[in-house]
Parts: structure tokens; sequence; C-alpha cells
């Protein structure tokens, strides 16, 4: 199946073949999603990585910042949203 998204592209084959899924599904977990609250009264948020390496954050941020701009190329042009 041809896939056009860029995120999911990278998140392919990041996965098929440098990542096991759970180690990624733990970052999603832990860092990226909100977890359920316990109670209703009770709500946590996501564990925020200290970015100890700037050279790595700035990468990082490259990445998402190209991944985001090839991603609102292709909705504009075929018309994609979500």
């Amino acid at each position: 199946m041809k896939q056009s998204d860029p995120l999911v592209v990278f998140f392919y084959i990041l996965l098929r073949d440098h990542l096991p899924a759970g180690t990624v599904e733990l970052i999603m977990r832990d860092h990226v999603e909100l977890p359920l609250p316990r109670a209703p009264s009770i709500a946590e948020k996501p564990t925020q990585p200290a970015f100890s390496n700037r050279h790595v954050e700035a990468y990082a941020k490259e990445i998402a910042k190209r991944l985001s701009k090839r991603r609102k190329l292709i909705e504009r042009e075929y018309g994609l949203s979500e």
C-alpha cells in the first residue's frame, strides 16, 4: 500500500528497521500522550525529558520542522486534512 504522509513513512521505516514497537510505544505513553486519570479528580501530565544534548535537540526540531512542512505541502496538494 502506498503511503504519502511523511510522518507515517518516517515512523514506518523507524519501526520496521530500527526500533522495536514496544520502545516507541513506551515513549508515546510516557512522554507524549496524556495518561488516563486514575480517579476523576486526578490527571497527570506526560513526563517531559530534559534536553541535555543541544545538538540532538536541534536535530529533533529540524526533523520535526521538515516533516511538518512536507506534510502541509502534501495536504495542500491533495486537499487532505484530518
